[in-house]
């Protein structure tokens, strides 16, 4: 693994009070998690990052490419150490675990809301009263006083509905224009701002918990709005009822996202609206085949409330992870979405996270802003095809991604071209940072394994006498 980074060293190296310490007035520490310095330095010098976010840093800051990563190179191990200055040795997080320093090996809990992670920089911001906002940052739950920020999300998903990908043929379109069952019921029709020159057909979108009965069923009619005497399907009509006039929500556009805040049937739900996103990847004119995927409904969960207001009332809701499971079915040609739909989905997590940072940035006298843009760690582990040997690479398959990546890091240079321009930069030091860079795998290595068939290379006097059921090991390797 290597870290890349464009940030001063004290930020990393030294104790969290001496690096709060080193900058004056307002701090924003923006983390890009797997982010490779080699990649983000060779598309700067062929010129293919173009909306100065990224050259703010590298034409005008100081800046270092290559820093000693923490050792694991694991997401939230490697997080915490940039968070504390500690190695993880130090500070017990090597994992999504803790073991607290010096204690046995088999001395290891799950973090969890009793673990203080304490010495961490928003421990030192809020010690001086300082105002701390968080981004989807590891580590900050809102779990208790110890993982809180004084505004921020939380770094937790909050899916409900799983996804409903559809890949549909034509005779999956039905007429219900006369209701269900035998004989005419009450005649539905569009509202009066959707017009369709042939007749719509409709199918039904399902939203259930897993294992449960559907309690949510929304309609998704095809119309067709071009009055030319052709059959020539364009657009998706969405209603939270049967009767799309009286459920109408909006018209979903093929090659676009749609969002829609889902109803509660229940009554009971408080809050932040449940949001679901519609994209639209096929319709054939005649519905021959129709392809379009339906995202895990999510809510913010966000702190305090006058933010989730302030989010919501902009449309700007928690969008969640970019979905690996959907993208692996979809490019194996079955129910899913493409790689295109999957870096947008990125894209569009990394725009959500500088809406939520400018958001608070406005609504609060922000001393120390701590975001983390997670969009590598999805990107790398689908799109990140380089290496003949990998499972799966064709040339034609690696320069697609290669492509998809690239703009991904186009996307990333436009929101932090953003990001700097709603600071004043004369009174905020911005730090970038990357505390780790993903390389491909195309193979795998059972530690345990090589273990057991030469069992002196781990022993301690003489080999026990049960076979090996666990390995401890040190290093980024091994984990």
């Amino acid at each position: 693994m290597r870290a890349t980074s464009v940030v001063l060293l004290s930020l990393c190296l030294a104790a969290p009070a001496a690096a709060l310490a080193s900058a004056p007035g307002r701090a924003i520490v923006v983390q890009l998690p797997g982010a490779s310095g080699a990649e983000l330095e060779a598309l700067w010098r062929e010129g293919a990052l173009t909306a100065g976010g990224f050259e703010a840093f590298l034409a005008g800051g100081q800046r270092s490419l290559k820093l000693i990563p923490a050792d694991p190179a694991l997401p939230f191990a490697a997080s915490v150490a940039l968070a504390t200055g500690a190695a993880p040795g130090a500070n017990g997080v090597v994992g999504a675990r803790y073991r607290p320093p010096g204690a046995a090996v088999n001395e290891i809990v799950e973090i969890g809301g009793d673990h203080p992670l304490a010495g961490t920089l928003w421990d030192v911001a809020g010690a001086a009263d300082r105002v701390v906002g968080a981004v989807l940052w590891p580590g900050l739950d809102n779990r208790d006083d110890a993982r809180r920020a004084t505004w921020g999300v939380a770094d937790t998903d909050t899916e409900h509905y799983p996804a409903r990908p559809f890949v549909l043929a034509r005779d999956r379109w039905v007429d219900d224009k006369y209701g269900i069952g035998p004989g005419p019921s009450a005649f539905w029709g569009l509202p009066p701002e959707v017009k369709s020159f042939s007749t719509p057909l409709n199918v039904s979108a399902a939203f259930a918990a897993p294992h449960e009965r559907a309690e949510l069923i929304y309609v998704l009619v095809a119309i067709d709005r071009t009055d030319d005497g052709v059959v020539n399907y364009d657009g998706l009509l969405v209603s939270s009822r049967i009767d799309p006039k009286k459920g109408y929500v909006g018209v979903a556009e093929p090659g676009e996202w749609f969002r829609i805040e889902l109803v509660d049937p229940t009554g009971l739900r408080h809050g932040a609206p449940e949001v679901v996103w519609l994209k639209v990847e096929e319709l054939a004119p005649d519905l021959a085949r129709s392809v379009f995927y339906i995202s895990a409904s999510r809510y913010i969960k966000a702190f305090p409330s006058a933010l989730v207001r302030k989010l919501e009332s902009a449309g700007r809701s928690w969008p969640g992870p970019p979905d690996e499971a959907a993208m692996i079915a979809g490019e194996a040609g079955g129910y899913g979405i493409s790689a295109r739909t999957y870096a947008e989905m990125a894209e569009r997590l990394a725009a959500w996270t500088v809406d939520v940072a400018v958001t608070g940035l406005d609504l609060y006298p922000t001393d120390l802003l701590l975001l983390s843009i997670p969009v590598f760690d999805p990107v790398d582990r689908r799109l990140l095809l380089v290496d003949p040997r990998q499972p799966g690479h064709r040339a034609e398959r690696a320069e697609r991604y290669r492509a998809l990546r690239r703009q991904v890091w186009s996307a990333l240079d436009r929101e932090l071209a953003r990001l700097l321009a709603a600071v004043d930069l004369e009174t905020t030091t911005v730090y970038l940072v990357s505390t780790y860079a993903n390389v491909p795998i195309h193979a795998e290595v059972d530690v345990g394994e090589v273990l057991r068939a030469a069992p002196e290379l781990a022993a301690v006097g003489a080999p026990p006498e049960r076979r090996w059921r666990s390995v401890a090991a040190s290093g980024g390797l091994a984990h």
